[in-house]
């Protein structure tokens, strides 16, 4: 079972830009963290909430702290957007306010849709976050100001120092940066949930119930399930719902173990009267329903996405799948008993209905399950649902609560052979090739953690069907020995949504002096004047070298192996010489 992190100990800070042009946004704040807070449990509450937001004059600013459940829900209902409608915001500002306020071992969570008015500021932010050990994520919704000034197509853009204060945070306080539209900020919301405040809650399952659907869907319970909530949205009347087991018995709701209420919105039926086996969710009147079942178990699983290169090996796919092509899915299923089996791994489309399934190959070893199975991605495909049996035989369903996007546009980077030298300008060159896509206007956006790459950073390319078209940025070093990374992202003008997000890595060695290549020589000159001598030598004494010359060498181990890290997980999928247990074993998406 999942423990609870040292951040949830701490403080969960909220830093909400609350201006004008956050109008839209902040809907999907507010009903994202409502529901995530909502689930929040005794088990996983952070020891306070804190609520900051920031506007532009500054002082518009407000801060609140609270222990409350319901009172930063209440806060959080009551944000009201206003002001600040030229693009840059006191963003900075409203993060050192939050950071001040926070525990240490806190987190911190930015969103906004614009650059910062303040990026002066970044090194007293830097500070702090270092030294309360508070970790940092942004979402920036608008990274370019799209609706607030006018751009042309195929222009090069220039970034402020506004822009390049997130990732920078981020980059040195061990925190995280994204940029996203609005349809993906309750992605990244569920995201961080999951990761620094988990809980026992799985989806089990998820469906959209259409009028021309059958009136009845089947609802797998395993034994490890200690609470079933099913919610129900398109009825507010509760005899609309009804439940039963495969046999026919009806779900007694008369006793307080198992409980059928009412909201605006839906019916909720919760359950912990539980008999496993398999439920029929029944439809009693022909409305469109969207039903969304989970549950409390020890029982969840993680997954990945491994793409087939040339060589035929597998590797992470870090950006998101091509419609047509083949990929691995790997899952890693926890706290499943040994007798327990995985016997299908699915993809569901937006409707709940499975598109493609493929047989599950692999085993469970301690409580913990390793699987893979391959599919070929289509335009239909959304989540990833896992389908098995415990270890008395009833059916076991995960569904996973962050969906797979296919996209049709591929972003290929090019990969440096070697180390970047000192004071040398590189060139990397990248492609964007449609597959079917139609005519758009798509932003190649670049980031770095050193400020190595040259402007322009942002590039603008008209791509039509099935047409590839190519670009470059250029890095230069400045310091020795050090290791730089950048992003690079694609996005769509139309939508503003990221379909594409490469991370890369570089180590930069300084060029040898004139110095020490001379010195070089001058050893190698003379190295060969001492096996000169000595091969005279032997000539002349008739002396013959040793025949095992290899006795008087010591065997080095190979060098990836010397001072080695822990391969991460990224290196464990990237390496076919290991088991799948090893690839999965701390796989996170």
């Amino acid at each position: 079972m999942k423990r609870r992190s040292e951040s949830q100990k701490a403080s969960l800070v909220l830093v909400i830009d609350d201006t004008g042009s956050m109008g839209d946004d902040i809907v999907e704040v507010k009903e994202q963290l409502t529901k995530e807070v909502t689930l929040l449990t005794d088990d996983n509450l952070p020891q306070n909430f804190i609520l900051v937001t920031f506007n532009d004059p500054v002082y518009y600013g407000t801060e609140s702290v609270t222990e409350s459940k319901t009172e930063i829900l209440s806060k959080i209902d009551a944000i009201l957007v206003g002001g600040g409608w030229d693009c840059p915001e006191y963003s900075i500002d409203g993060a050192i306010r939050g950071a001040r306020l926070a525990l240490n071992d806190s987190q911190l969570w930015l969103f906004t849709d614009a650059i910062a008015k303040d990026p002066g500021r970044e090194d007293e932010l830097v500070a702090l976050l270092q030294e309360k050990k508070i970790i940092i994520h942004e979402f920036l919704r608008d990274p370019f100001c799209n609706t607030k000034r006018k751009r042309s197509i195929g222009s090069r853009s220039k970034r402020s120092a506004g822009y390049d204060v997130y990732p920078s945070v981020a980059m040195r306080t061990g925190g995280s940066f994204s940029i996203g539209s609005i349809s993906q900020i309750g992605d990244w919301i569920r995201n961080l949930f999951r990761v620094y405040f988990p809980s026992s809650t799985a989806m089990i399952h998820y469906a959209s119930m259409k009028t021309s659907d059958s009136s009845m869907t089947s609802i797998p319970v395993d034994t490890s399930v200690t609470l079933l909530k099913i919610e129900v949205i398109g009825t507010t009347t509760s005899s609309d719902v009804g439940l039963q087991y495969s046999n026919g018995t009806v779900v007694d709701f008369a006793s307080m173990a198992n409980i059928k209420t009412t909201t605006s919105t839906a019916v909720i039926l919760s359950l912990t009267s539980l008999t496993a086996g398999e439920l029929i969710l029944q439809r009693h009147v022909n409305n469109p329903w969207q039903v969304n079942i989970t549950a409390q178990t020890d029982v969840d699983f993680k997954v990945a996405l491994l793409r087939y290169d040339s060589d035929g090996l597998l590797y992470t796919e870090t950006a998101n799948p091509l419609i047509g092509e083949r990929y691995a899915i790997a899952v890693e299923i926890y706290n499943l008993n040994q007798n327990s089996s995985i016997s299908n791994i699915s993809l569901a489309d937006s409707d709940g209905k499975l598109v493609l399934s493929t047989d599950a190959v692999g085993s469970i070893d301690e409580f913990y399950g390793y699987y893979i199975g391959d599919l070929i991605i289509n335009n239909q495909t959304d989540f990833v649902i896992i389908d098995g049996t415990d270890q008395y035989g009833h059916p076991i369903r995960r569904t996973s609560s962050f969906p797979i996007k296919p996209t049709n546009v591929k972003l290929f980077v090019e990969e440096l052979t070697r180390d970047l030298i000192i004071n040398q300008v590189e060139n990397i060159t990248y492609t964007l090739t449609s597959h079917d896509a139609p005519n758009d206007t798509y932003v190649v956006n670049i980031t770095d953690d050193k400020g190595y790459v040259i402007e322009p950073l942002i590039f603008e390319h008209v791509l039509e069907t099935n047409e590839t078209v190519s670009g470059s940025f250029q890095v230069l070093g400045t310091t020795a020995s050090s290791v730089v990374t950048y992003f690079i992202t694609l996005q769509t003008i139309s939508s503003g949504e990221i379909i594409q997000q490469i991370k890369r890595k570089l180590l930069e060695e300084a060029v040898l002096s004139i110095a020490v290549i001379g010195g070089i020589v001058t050893c190698a000159v003379v190295l060969v004047v001492v096996f000169t001598f000595i091969i005279i030598v032997r000539i002349y004494t008739k002396q013959t070298p040793k025949q095992k010359v290899t006795d008087s060498f010591i065997t080095l181990p190979d060098k990836g192996d010397i001072g080695k890290p822990p391969i991460d997980f990224k290196e464990k999928l990237a390496s076919p010489s290991i088991d799948l247990k090893e690839k999965l074993e701390i796989i996170e998406l």
